[in-house]
Protein backbone atom coordinates (compact mmCIF):
# COMPACT_ATOMS: atom_id res chain seq x y z
CA UNK A 1 0.00 0.00 0.00
CA UNK A 2 0.81 3.29 -0.58
CA UNK A 3 0.32 6.60 0.88
CA UNK A 4 -1.74 9.23 -0.83
CA UNK A 5 -2.36 12.98 0.81
CA UNK A 6 -5.12 13.58 1.76
CA UNK A 7 -5.48 17.78 0.45
CA UNK A 8 -4.61 15.74 -2.88
CA UNK A 9 -8.72 13.79 -2.04
CA UNK A 10 -10.19 16.79 -1.23
CA UNK A 11 -9.55 18.60 -4.12
CA UNK A 12 -10.82 15.79 -6.28
CA UNK A 13 -13.85 15.61 -3.91
CA UNK A 14 -14.18 19.23 -4.58
CA UNK A 15 -14.04 18.74 -8.29
CA UNK A 16 -16.51 16.12 -8.73
CA UNK A 17 -13.89 13.20 -9.59
CA UNK A 18 -14.42 10.90 -6.38
CA UNK A 19 -17.15 8.03 -6.11
CA UNK A 20 -17.61 6.60 -2.63
CA UNK A 21 -17.39 2.67 -2.26
CA UNK A 22 -17.72 1.84 1.14
CA UNK A 23 -17.23 3.51 4.64
CA UNK A 24 -17.18 2.28 8.32
CA UNK A 25 -18.53 4.18 11.42
CA UNK A 26 -18.80 3.41 15.08
CA UNK A 27 -19.86 5.41 17.91
CA UNK A 28 -21.48 4.27 21.73
CA UNK A 29 -24.49 5.91 20.59
CA UNK A 30 -25.82 4.20 17.55
CA UNK A 31 -23.06 1.31 17.32
CA UNK A 32 -20.95 0.34 14.35
CA UNK A 33 -22.43 1.36 10.75
CA UNK A 34 -20.46 -0.43 7.70
CA UNK A 35 -21.51 0.23 3.52
CA UNK A 36 -19.93 -1.77 1.11
CA UNK A 37 -21.26 -1.72 -2.51
CA UNK A 38 -22.57 1.80 -2.52
CA UNK A 39 -21.65 4.24 -5.56
CA UNK A 40 -22.47 7.34 -4.89
CA UNK A 41 -20.63 10.82 -6.18
CA UNK A 42 -18.84 12.43 -3.16
CA UNK A 43 -19.69 16.13 -2.04
CA UNK A 44 -18.41 18.39 0.01
CA UNK A 45 -20.72 20.29 2.73
CA UNK A 46 -20.16 24.46 3.21
CA UNK A 47 -21.68 23.20 6.99
CA UNK A 48 -23.21 20.68 9.29
CA UNK A 49 -26.60 21.56 7.52
CA UNK A 50 -26.09 21.13 3.86
CA UNK A 51 -27.15 17.60 3.17
CA UNK A 52 -28.24 16.54 -0.70
CA UNK A 53 -30.07 13.60 -1.37
CA UNK A 54 -27.86 11.38 -4.14
CA UNK A 55 -24.47 12.15 -2.83
CA UNK A 56 -22.22 10.95 -0.30
CA UNK A 57 -21.87 14.23 1.99
CA UNK A 58 -18.45 14.71 3.27
CA UNK A 59 -17.29 17.44 5.53
CA UNK A 60 -13.88 19.48 5.03
CA UNK A 61 -12.79 18.13 8.12
CA UNK A 62 -13.02 14.69 7.29
CA UNK A 63 -10.05 15.20 5.09
CA UNK A 64 -7.95 17.87 7.40
CA UNK A 65 -8.32 15.58 10.98
CA UNK A 66 -5.04 15.68 12.84
CA UNK A 67 -5.64 11.52 13.47
CA UNK A 68 -6.14 10.96 10.15
CA UNK A 69 -3.95 9.36 7.13
CA UNK A 70 -5.31 8.28 3.87
CA UNK A 71 -3.28 5.10 1.51
CA UNK A 72 -3.90 3.62 -1.81
CA UNK A 73 -4.82 -0.45 -2.45
CA UNK A 74 -2.07 -2.11 -4.76
CA UNK A 75 -3.82 -1.83 -7.36
CA UNK A 76 -4.21 2.01 -7.02
CA UNK A 77 -7.13 2.30 -8.06
CA UNK A 78 -8.92 2.59 -4.47
CA UNK A 79 -8.04 5.03 -1.90
CA UNK A 80 -8.73 4.57 1.81
CA UNK A 81 -9.58 8.08 3.76
CA UNK A 82 -9.08 7.24 7.72
CA UNK A 83 -10.30 10.38 9.70
CA UNK A 84 -10.13 8.49 13.11
CA UNK A 85 -10.25 5.03 14.48
CA UNK A 86 -13.65 4.98 13.97
CA UNK A 87 -14.07 6.73 10.82
CA UNK A 88 -13.21 6.17 7.11
CA UNK A 89 -14.23 5.84 3.62
CA UNK A 90 -13.08 4.03 0.42
CA UNK A 91 -12.99 6.15 -2.58
CA UNK A 92 -12.88 5.43 -6.39
CA UNK A 93 -11.88 7.75 -9.36
CA UNK A 94 -15.25 8.30 -10.81
CA UNK A 95 -14.13 7.58 -14.14
CA UNK A 96 -12.29 3.95 -13.38
CA UNK A 97 -8.97 5.54 -13.42
CA UNK A 98 -6.37 4.64 -11.13
CA UNK A 99 -4.96 7.61 -8.50
CA UNK A 100 -1.72 7.36 -9.37
CA UNK A 101 -1.82 7.67 -13.34
CA UNK A 102 -0.50 11.61 -13.77
CA UNK A 103 -2.60 13.00 -16.58
CA UNK A 104 -0.52 12.68 -19.85
CA UNK A 105 -1.63 16.84 -20.16
CA UNK A 106 0.41 17.17 -16.80
CA UNK A 107 3.31 14.83 -17.55
CA UNK A 108 3.88 16.79 -21.62
CA UNK A 109 3.72 20.15 -19.75
CA UNK A 110 6.55 19.07 -16.87
CA UNK A 111 8.67 17.86 -19.70
CA UNK A 112 8.04 21.16 -21.45
CA UNK A 113 8.75 22.77 -18.22
CA UNK A 114 11.93 20.97 -17.35
CA UNK A 115 13.39 21.20 -21.28
CA UNK A 116 12.45 25.15 -21.31
CA UNK A 117 13.74 25.67 -17.74
CA UNK A 118 17.46 23.65 -19.40
CA UNK A 119 17.89 26.02 -22.17
CA UNK A 120 17.05 29.26 -20.00
CA UNK A 121 20.20 27.90 -17.82
CA UNK A 122 21.77 27.16 -20.82
CA UNK A 123 21.32 30.69 -22.26
CA UNK A 124 22.27 32.13 -18.59
CA UNK A 125 25.83 30.26 -18.82
CA UNK A 126 26.17 31.30 -22.32
CA UNK A 127 26.17 34.86 -21.14
CA UNK A 128 28.02 34.90 -18.66
CA UNK A 129 31.31 36.18 -18.50
CA UNK A 130 34.96 33.61 -18.46
CA UNK A 131 34.93 35.56 -14.84
CA UNK A 132 31.45 34.67 -13.66
CA UNK A 133 31.47 31.39 -15.07
CA UNK A 134 34.73 30.38 -13.53
CA UNK A 135 32.99 31.87 -10.09
CA UNK A 136 29.32 29.62 -10.69
CA UNK A 137 32.01 26.75 -11.34
CA UNK A 138 33.24 27.64 -8.01
CA UNK A 139 29.95 28.27 -5.89
CA UNK A 140 28.79 25.13 -7.66
CA UNK A 141 31.33 22.62 -6.78
CA UNK A 142 32.03 22.07 -10.71
CA UNK A 143 35.18 20.49 -11.94
CA UNK A 144 37.20 22.24 -14.83
CA UNK A 145 36.74 20.74 -18.40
Amino acid sequence: MKTIRRDKLFRLAQAGKLVAVGSYHYDEMTGQDSSKGIRFPVRIQAGHGDFKEGFYNLLAFDFHSKSGCAYLDDDGKTAHLHVHSNSNYDFRMADGSAFSEPCAAWVEAHKRGIEAGARMMDDQINAMSPAEFASFREVHGLAED
